[in-house]
């Protein structure tokens, strides 16, 4: 009997263990194995980043760059908060981030994407020196010791003696560029041009256009038929110069004749001072001291701090203008409007001003003319000359700059006061 209860209670203890060590050797469930959904993974951080290498690519419309980084690509997304640090430019951007560049940049790095923090860019600089061989006006680019330079806005030109852009640029001529190169192609910073031949500086006294020659002071220019002549930096053509002008004209001198191949005009504004006497709101102009003048969008009308339009004026309002000549007619640039005088008489003549270079003199009627109109000099009218005392009307010389003072008399200024500033000054 004792033997018989104790094999009951060994095999009790065996049934009771046996779920107890199945237990322990299986692997026990995590709450996502039990739940039977997978539990979404942590995102990772984005953190900061450091690399250089050479750009590869740049979209711009897209704002990233690709760059080669120790043989490993990478690309970055370029946005408004990007700093781009780029020496000797003002302000840059990606479209200054050129293909071939050396870049270092900080960047925030990410599963999604890559952006960047800051690019600081370093560029290979170039020059090249010799004579121009060819020049292309559409592609703004010209080609001089066998290599292409581009030109563009930012490019600084210096001329000796004149003003110049692409469009003045003569084969043959020397130049000394420096810049950046992109790629094959020398993004120019700066050109300096070195003209061989002759020049002659002076103002125009006369031009001859059938004989096609401009006298500058006392010495005759041919102009060449394919010269290119600049008006104030603009595109120009021989019937456009004026007397008056100032003129820088260089080329080649055969014996005693010089024959330009380029010709720069600088022409001055002209002050004229006076009463409305018509407005034209259709046409566009103004008519003042017989003269009619044309008022463009560009026209800036002002009275006091005040805007005003072609609208705003009527006749008999005492106006400044300032205008230029082109061909025939007189664009104005500004108009400022003068404060009424209720104590002038409505009879009394008007005063006025006109300022410029001598196209002409009649000695023996004591006139000048100056942008087509007469100035009538009198015993009592003064002159005045820099630096230069007892200076009399004999002494006034076709091309001498003059601002005439008086009042209008059928178109003809009565002058009361000159003041000369001539070419010995």
């Amino acid at each position: 009997m004792k033997k018989w209860l104790s094999f009951t209670l060994v095999f009790l203890m065996l049934f009771t263990w046996i779920p107890v060590i199945q237990a322990k050797a299986q692997p026990v469930q995590t709450a996502k194995e039990q739940s039977g959904k997978p539990k979404p993974d942590k995102p990772v951080k984005a953190k900061k980043a450091k690399a250089s290498g050479t750009v590869t690519a740049v979209d711009e419309a897209a704002g990233k760059l690709t760059l080669d980084a120790k043989g490993q690509p990478l690309e970055l997304v370029v946005d408004q908060k990007t700093k781009l640090k780029l020496p000797g430019w003002k302000n840059p951007t990606l479209a200054d981030v050129w293909e071939g560049d050396s870049v270092k940049v900080e960047y925030m790095a990410a599963e999604e994407m890559q952006k960047a923090i800051s690019i600081h860019v370093s560029k290979k600089k170039g020059s090249v020196n010799g004579k121009v061989e060819s020049i292309d006006l559409e592609a703004q680019t010209f080609t001089a010791a066998g290599k292409t330079v581009q030109v563009t806005e930012k490019t600084a030109w210096k001329w000796k003696g004149e003003k110049g852009t692409l469009a003045d640029l003569l084969q043959g001529d020397q130049v000394s560029v420096s810049g950046y190169l992109k790629g094959e192609v020398l993004q120019a910073s700066s050109i300096k041009v070195k003209r061989s031949g002759t020049v002659v500086k002076g103002t125009v006294a006369s031009v001859d256009l059938e004989a096609r020659t401009i006298l500058l002071d006392d010495v005759k220019v041919v102009v060449a038929d394919d010269a290119k002549l600049r008006l104030n930096g603009e595109e120009a053509t021989l019937e456009e110069v004026l007397p008056g002008d100032k003129v820088v004209a260089t080329g080649q001198k055969t014996g005693d004749v010089i024959t330009a191949k380029v010709v720069s005009i600088q022409r001055e504004p002209v002050k004229w001072e006076g009463s409305i006497e018509v407005v034209d709101v259709t046409a566009g102009t103004i008519t003042l001291n017989g003269q009619v003048i044309t008022v463009t969008d560009d026209t800036r009308i002002k009275q006091d701090d005040q805007a005003l339009t072609l609208a705003d004026l009527v006749v008999g309002t005492q106006v400044e203008v300032k205008a230029m000549q082109q061909g025939e007619t007189w664009l104005a640039l500004k108009i400022k409007v003068k404060e009424e005088d209720d104590e002038e008489d409505d009879d009394e003549k008007k005063e006025g001003e006109v300022e410029g270079r001598v196209e002409a003199i009649d000695a023996f009627a004591m006139t000048l003319t100056i942008h087509g109109k007469t100035i009538q000099v009198t015993e009592a009218t003064k002159i005045k000359a820099e630096k230069q005392e007892n200076f009399s009307f004999a002494e006034i010389q076709v091309g001498d700059k003059v601002e005439a003072e008086g009042t209008w008399e059928e178109g003809v200024l009565i002058a009361q006061e000159l003041k000369v500033e001539n070419e010995d000054d």
